[in-house]
C-alpha cells in the first residue's frame, strides 16, 4: 500500500508543495515527512492510523523534505534513517508489511541523496 500526503508548502522549488509517501499498512516507513508543520504532521499521522511505523526514511537533507522529522520522529517513537548520517547506506533494505524498501545511491541533487525502490 502506498499512500501520500502534501505538504501546505508550495513554491517555485516545491511546485504545489513536498509530498510526504507512507509505504506500507501495519509496519510502514514514513518517506520525507516535509517541512516541520504541526498541520503536515498531524495529517501524516491521521494518514497512518493503527499503523506502527518501523522507520522514517530522508531522500536527501533539503528542510522541504527533512525538517519535520524530528518532530515526526519524537512523536512516534521511531528512528531516522538517512545517508548523510551514515543510518542508512546504498543497497540496506527496510522491511514493511508492503515489502521491502531498499535504498540506492543517487548522489546529484545532493551529495546524500538516495532514492527508494519498493
Amino acid at each position: 500500500m502506498l499512500r501520500s500526503v502534501l505538504a501546505p508548502n508550495p513554491s517555485p522549488l516545491t511546485l504545489d508543495g513536498t509530498r510526504t509517501y507512507i509505504v506500507g499498512d501495519r509496519r510502514p516507513v514514513i518517506v520525507d515527512p516535509g517541512p516541520d508543520d504541526p498541520h503536515h504532521l498531524d495529517a501524516i499521522v491521521d494518514v497512518l492510523g493503527d499503523g506502527d511505523p518501523v522507520a522514517i526514511l530522508i531522500t536527501h537533507k533539503h528542510p522541504d523534505h527533512m525538517a519535520g522529522a524530528g518532530p515526526l520522529a519524537q512523536r512516534l517513537d521511531v528512528p531516522i534513517r538517512r545517508f548523510g548520517d551514515r543510518s542508512l547506506a546504498d543497497g540496506q533494505t527496510v522491511e514493511t508489511d508492503a515489502g521491502p524498501v531498499v535504498a540506492i545511491a543517487t548522489p546529484g541533487h545532493t551529495r546524500d541523496h538516495v532514492a527508494f525502490h519498493w
